[in-house]
């Protein structure tokens, strides 16, 4: 059936209950901006948000998780 890519339906003493179709050919992130769920970035795009974050401090993993504990208390 599914196979075949044609819906079928389902019939309980000649009444619908079901249809079993398969899956719609657009996947993903494509599925979500066909329902309204995702949009665009506004900005020009992650490229753009680094450049205008500038250069991080150069800091160890231990000095950031230090750092991170003292301003948590």
């Amino acid at each position: 059936m599914a196979a075949s890519g044609v819906a079928e339906e389902i019939t309980d003493r000649g009444r619908i209950v079901a249809i079993l179709a398969p899956p719609p050919r657009t996947e993903g992130l494509e599925r979500l901006r066909q329902a309204g769920a995702v949009r665009p970035a506004k900005s020009g795009g992650l490229y753009d948000v680094i450049k205008a974050v500038g250069k991080l401090p150069e800091i160890g993993l231990m000095e950031a998780l230090k750092e991170q504990r003292d301003t948590d208390r």
